[in-house]
């Protein structure tokens, strides 16, 4: 028989208060929408005042961002050499649909699957974050040496394999170095088109001849040279989404004193703000109805709640950036091979805080050290020795691989009469519902260490003995 009953339980529950919640966002905004956020309270509540106008921020320290800018007029000058070499109103022969994939999670995922060094991955990623709008690198390598404490050698060494990424060109130091690595991965890079980009520049300002006879070439085969320039990508970026990075002004700075490291807030940041108590007081005794003093008071609550949150978040920040240099002082002292492996939930365990809070408080932070300026989570990896270090979204790098794995499937089930070319496969993945693009195929199918088709082709007609030198294709097959 089914009966009612009235039971009285009691229970806890953590309420999200709408201030519980901006608080929350707080932790995680970066300076400049902390900064946007308390200039709009400045002009909505009439109780609070700016304690004295912010300085403009300066640092002695090495900026890690030097690269983000460049120079504007040479872009402008490679600009108008793109419009000398291709003519202003010729297009691209490959059209492409634009792609809303974002350059550096694009890039970020080949690092994680073609880069197993870890002091590499780390010099990598650093590199991902100082392209400029161009797909450009513009960075000193010797800068970079000295701030990761690495040879300039291996800073070259691991700039040689980020300039074999997708897309062609991407990473490369100037328009000549563009087009090398295009024509490279085309392999249509021979010694006279080298000797036209080392003179590249005398095309925006000397005759065709002169240009000619500094490569060493015929007017006629410059020309035809220069009919090859007109079907590679200057701009290398052009296919993907790429937002500018916003300027990596410190939160915390780091700063040596003998043998002990101590970090202070960068109090230049955020505006300093108060409670303007003569202007309550004042009002108060003017005001007689009960809803216009009800206003005030939540005015004044709402003002101290908010300069009590800001205060919060400034503590919060130099707690988590002091035991993360304490961590890493390592690093700080001997470069990027004694770089530590850090979790979140070291962190939090150590200060008694929440893992999502640690991971909202080091989200769009900077902390400004002797080796340069730092994102907080460039401090949180895996050790160094291990076999990769993964930054990026799990599920990205799997997915990755996966097609990977597809792909040599494929090859491997492939009939030994008629290889399967890049198109191919990519139209076989398409209907699996896959869709990547050919020259990621590619790029992948090298990475398996697996030949082109043609050269498939090749090795099956002569005999089975020879596809043993690439593993990944197995002997066996219709």
């Amino acid at each position: 028989m089914i009966t009612q009953n009235i039971d009285i339980k009691s229970s806890q529950l953590l309420t999200m208060t709408p201030r519980l919640q901006q608080a929350i966002k707080l932790l995680q905004m970066s300076n400049q929408e902390v900064a946007l956020y308390v200039t709009e309270q400045l002009q909505e509540n009439p109780l609070l005042m700016q304690a004295e106008e912010s300085g403009v921020f300066t640092s002695d320290l090495p900026l890690s961002d030097s690269g983000l800018e460049g120079d504007r007029d040479e872009y402008s000058d490679r600009d108008s050499l793109i419009y000398d070499i291709r003519g202003s109103d010729s297009e691209f022969p490959h059209k492409e649909i634009q792609s809303t994939v974002d350059l550096r999670d694009y890039l970020l995922q080949q690092l994680a699957i073609c880069i197993s060094d870890p002091v590499e991955y780390k010099i990598g990623e650093y590199f991902i974050y100082n392209i400029n709008e161009n797909g450009y690198l513009d960075v000193d390598l010797d800068e970079v040496s000295e701030s990761f404490n690495v040879s300039v050698s291996k800073i070259l060494e691991t700039l040689n394999k980020l300039q074999k990424f997708d897309p062609p060109g991407i990473f490369a130091r100037n328009l000549a170095e563009c087009f090398s690595l295009q024509l490279r991965e085309k392999q249509l890079l021979r010694p006279e088109m080298e000797r036209l980009l080392t003179h590249l520049n005398l095309l925006l300002s000397e005759p065709l001849a002169k240009v000619a006879k500094a490569a060493d070439v015929t007017v006629d085969y410059c020309r035809i040279l220069l009919d090859q320039l007109k079907t590679l990508n200057p701009r290398p970026i052009d296919q993907f989404s790429f937002a500018p990075l916003e300027m990596m002004i410190p939160d915390v700075y780091v700063y040596r004193h003998g043998n002990e490291w101590s970090v202070s807030l960068n109090t230049d940041v955020l505006p300093d703000i108060l409670v303007n108590s003569n202007y309550f007081n004042d009002l108060q005794k003017h005001l007689s109805s009960k809803g216009d003093r009800e206003y005030l008071n939540a005015k004044k609550s709402h003002a101290n709640w908010l300069i009590q949150a800001l205060h919060q978040r400034s503590t919060s920040i130099l707690k988590v950036a002091a035991e993360i240099i304490a961590y890493q002082k390592d690093f700080l002292e001997q470069g990027i091979s004694h770089l530590k492996p850090l979790t979140l939930h070291q962190i939090a365990e150590t200060l008694g805080m929440h893992e999502s809070t640690v991971s909202r408080i080091t989200t769009a932070k900077y902390i400004a050290t002797p080796r340069g300026v730092f994102d907080f989570k460039f401090f949180f990896s895996a050790a160094v020795g291990q076999k990769s270090i993964i930054s990026i979204d799990n599920e990205n790098v799997t997915a990755a691989r996966s097609i990977q794995s597809r792909i040599e499937s494929l090859i491997q089930k492939e009939s030994r009469m008629s290889p399967l070319s890049d198109d191919s496969i990519v139209v076989l993945l398409e209907n699996e519902g896959i869709v990547v693009a050919r020259r990621t195929v590619a790029k992948y199918r090298k990475l398996l260490s697996i030949p082109s088709s043609v050269e498939r082709r090749r090795f099956y007609e002569i005999n089975n003995q020879t596809l043993r030198h690439y593993p990944n294709i197995s002997a066996e097959g219709p």
